[in-house]
Formats: C-alpha cells, sequence, structure tokens
C-alpha cells in the first residue's frame, strides 16, 4: 500500500469519525432538549427554609418559592402547577386546564424549540425588536415589558382572564408563569402571583 493512499484512508477514517461524533453530540443534545421539556415536579429539588418551600431544577438554572400553604404538582399542561388551599376547579376535569371557581393557581411551562406551543423567537423579538412590540399593541395594550429576576419578560395580559409572563432562556427556550384570574378573589390572586414573581431566581 503506498503512502498516498494511506493518507487518503487515513482522512476518510477521520472524516467517519468526525461525523459519527457530531452526530452523537446532536442527537445527545436532542434527548436532552427532549428530557427538559417534559420536566416534572419529581425533577425540581425541595428545599424547606424559614418555613418556605424552594423548588429547584438546576438544568434550567431555576428556583422559586412556592407561595406559604400552596400545594405543589405536576399537571397534563403544565412541568408544574401550584394551587391555594381554597382552590376549586371550575371544570371537575382533570385533564382541563384550571380554570379556578374559588382560589388561586400559578404554571411553569418550560419549553425548549416551540414546545408547548410557546414561541421562542417572537417572545425575543417582543422584547428585543424595535417596533415589534408596537406593531402588536396598535388595537390596546396587551404585551408589556417587565423584569422578572433582572431580566426582560413579556407579560400578556390576554383580552380574557388568563394572564401570562415569558422569559426567554438562552437561544431557544422559555420559561413561562401563567394564571388565570377567573375566581371570587382575582386581586389576592394576581398579588399572589405578583409576589411569586419576585421569588424567582433564574441563573
Amino acid at each position: 500500500m503506498n503512502k498516498k493512499l494511506k493518507i487518503f484512508l487515513a482522512v476518510i477514517l477521520v472524516i467517519i469519525l468526525a461525523s459519527f461524533l457530531i452526530f452523537k453530540v446532536v442527537e445527545y443534545k436532542n434527548e436532552k432538549a427532549d428530557e427538559l421539556n417534559y420536566l416534572y415536579i419529581e425533577d425540581f429539588t425541595k428545599t424547606e427554609i424559614d418555613g418556605k418551600t424552594i423548588l429547584e431544577n438546576k438544568d434550567i438554572g431555576l428556583k422559586f418559592t412556592v407561595p406559604q400553604g400552596w400545594e405543589a404538582g405536576s399537571a397534563y399542561w403544565a412541568n408544574v402547577s401550584l394551587v391555594s388551599p381554597d382552590f376549586e376547579p371550575l371544570r371537575n376535569d382533570p385533564t382541563a386546564s384550571p380554570w379556578p371557581q374559588k382560589g388561586c393557581w400559578i404554571d411553569l411551562v418550560f419549553s425548549i424549540n416551540y414546545a408547548h406551543a410557546i414561541d421562542y423567537e417572537f417572545i425575543n423579538n417582543l422584547i428585543n425588536l424595535k417596533g415589534y412590540l408596537e406593531s402588536y399593541n396598535e388595537e390596546g395594550n396587551r404585551y408589556e415589558i417587565i423584569e422578572v429576576d433582572g431580566l426582560k419578560a413579556v407579560k400578556d395580559k390576554d383580552e380574557g382572564d388568563y394572564m401570562s409572563v415569558r422569559i426567554p432562556f438562552k437561544r431557544n427556550g422559555i420559561y413561562s408563569f401563567e394564571t388565570y384570574l377567573m375566581g371570587e378573589n382575582k386581586e389576592g390572586c394576581l398579588d399572589e402571583f405578583n409576589a411569586f414573581l419576585n421569588s424567582v431566581y433564574i441563573k
């Protein structure tokens, strides 16, 4: 076997190995993103400090405090669902969105690569692209830019009683904190939602 042929075969082997490694890295990243899209309450570390319950997931860099006395669990529609002690759903259907007849409710949905129908590019443009927010607010004042833990976020004040606060995460992810203000104590639930947002820590 002459020298040129040996070099050619060595180059081919390097290309094959490099392609295989790149494929494995991409596959791992996709699998990891898929896992993060379907986090459950069990994927959060629970810590009790001074009577407060703190949930944290280091993979997505998120930590928050559960409102005093509230229950935390997973749901069909969210990674983590928080409900007040007096919460009563409008519909007795465990697969339905938790519209409150009584009490308060807050959901956390974490999304990567447009999972859960949450569009990173749209939220990022509302925050960073000049004139983009104004163009969507021409017929009202639906979107508002606020800050959560020092990061810019989009507050979506839907025409109904739904409200969300969404924060872009790195390059293609979104933190979404959501609530429905339709129970008997809307103002109290809004205060709880705002207090919850103040407890959010993102790193």
